[in-house]
């Protein structure tokens, strides 16, 4: 059997037509769609890229495996869906495309074979490249990494599935076509506006001076070309699959990671506030020989119940040490028995001392949101003002302030929304429901409690200069050093 989980990094589910969407951006998603099982109500374990993916291998929350801030290293003792499958026969690849799912980063662990393609020498000359020049540091300017495109995750891919095609083996893709900048290549470039007088491009610092309704629709026209470039990369891993006669008993696993505001709310982009636009994600799951086939699923699940789905399909049991910090569950029962697997989700965002942590807790008819302000201690002072520099932040904040005050500046601590009569989170419920808020409170402060019992200790970023240097500048190029 080949398992083929495939992540496209800020993936919204609405700008798909198999969830809805209007546009054709997703062809070949739709079909798979049709074929497997499409979860309408999937969250994430948190808004950004590196503590979904630790959550994603190992089951469990952001809290407990302890990735969630930008110095933390996936290290912890928990067991891996891929070590899980090595152990039973499978073997085990990762073609990754972004810096947080990285070798450097600890991600590697139970993988035979590990490619970290935003600094793969051979794509050097060939991809759009961002350097410490680019970025106005000089002292990095030698440091050169790239966007890879989705088409280098099959060249990559394809030919390693080749030498295994008469074993087991399970595959981790990672794109970031889907993420900013977006540039999609001209031939799948077909949703722009043409009388659009293109003011700019779809990267990062431009996307936080959208003035119209006219430069908004432009970017999502971007956004969608990169959906439909990704699909098409997409199609050309099923077709093969279809040649060499593998489609019928492969398990194919897509999903977003998070999704991107684009404009909603007032801000762009992910890695703040879980609304739905960025914690809700497509997943959509193609068994083995269709079974299941056109199921819509539409009670809660999560991205941590892949790995205990797979455990639970494949017939392979947990052991007692794995069973007690995982919280990702089958969701297998929800497809089998219409038995719902979770009754509440949580979702949490910490990603460094400088910005508030962001927390919100799901339930069938309810959202709840919650920020936490920054607290910065006296003797912590120097060191933000440091990274303030040091990083260009405060470029970044002199450039776009109105964008920096409506991403942080003026949000409500508590946050209500009723998603079945307001899907778009418009109309905060907090102050006319205090007891769904109370609720919601207990609920959240004995899951940070649960958390804290369970939580696994684990490593801060200690990296030899170059690889360190190459991370923060991709991480940087992609708008996570802001």
């Amino acid at each position: 059997m080949h398992i083929i989980c495939y992540v496209l990094d800020s993936l919204r589910a609405d700008h798909l037509a198999c969830y809805g969407y209007v546009r054709n951006t997703s062809p070949n998603i739709d079909t798979l769609a049709k074929t497997g099982v499409l979860f309408n109500r999937c969250y994430s374990t948190s808004t950004w890229t590196r503590p979904v993916a630790a959550s994603i291998l190992s089951g469990t929350y952001p809290a407990i495996h302890g990735v969630q801030g930008r110095k933390d290293i996936f290290d912890s003792s928990s067991i891996r869906l891929p070590e899980y499958l090595r152990e039973n026969g499978f073997h085990t690849a990762c073609i990754s495309g972004i810096g947080n799912v990285s070798t450097v980063l600890g991600f590697a662990r139970g993988f035979d074979y590990f490619s970290d393609l935003y600094k793969e020498p051979t794509l050097l000359k060939t991809r759009v490249k961002s350097s410490g020049a680019a970025e106005g540091l000089e002292e990095e300017e030698n440091v050169e990494v790239i966007f890879p495109l989705a088409e280098d995750l099959n060249s990559f891919f394809l030919p390693w599935l080749d030498s295994k095609k008469d074993e087991n083996t399970f595959s981790l893709l990672w794109s970031i076509q889907t993420h900013e900048p977006y540039d999609p290549p001209k031939e799948f470039n077909t949703f722009v506006e043409p009388n659009y007088d293109r003011r700019f491009a779809g990267h990062r610092d431009m996307i936080r001076r959208v003035k119209s309704d006219e430069d908004r629709k432009y970017l999502i026209d971007l956004y969608d070309g990169e959906i439909y470039y990704n699909d098409y990369c997409i199609g050309e891993i099923i077709q093969y699959l279809i040649e060499n006669q593998l489609y019928e008993n492969s398990l194919l696993i897509f999903l977003g990671d998070h999704g991107e505001s684009l404009g909603e709310h007032g801000i762009f982009s992910h890695g703040h506030m879980p609304y739905e636009q960025i914690i809700r994600v497509p997943l959509i799951v193609k068994f083995p020989h269709q079974e299941y086939g056109g199921l819509v699923i539409d009670q809660l699940v999560s991205l941590m119940d892949i790995f205990p789905s797979i455990s639970d399909y494949m017939n392979i049991p947990f052991t007692d040490e794995s069973i007690d910090s995982m919280k990702g569950k089958s969701f297998l029962r929800n497809i089998r028995e219409e038995y719902p697997s979770h009754q509440y989700l949580y979702a949490e965002t910490r990603y460094s001392d400088m910005k508030p942590t962001f927390q919100s807790v799901i339930s069938k008819d309810f959202k709840y949101l919650k920020v936490v302000p920054t607290k910065l201690r006296s003797s912590a002072l120097k060191t933000t003002l440091s990274r303030l520099i040091q990083e260009g932040i405060w470029l970044s904040i002199l450039r776009n302030p109105l964008y920096m005050l409506k991403r942080y500046g003026r949000m409500e601590t508590q946050q209500l929304f009723n998603l079945n009569s307001d899907p778009d989170e418009l109309h905060n419920l907090s102050g006319k429901n205090p007891e769904v808020v109370d609720l919601m409170e207990n609920l959240l402060l004995e899951w940070q409690t649960e958390c804290s019992r369970l939580a696994l200790p684990h490593s801060l970023i200690s990296l030899n200069p170059d690889d360190e240097e190459m991370l923060r500048q991709q991480l940087r190029a992609l708008g996570y050093l802001d």
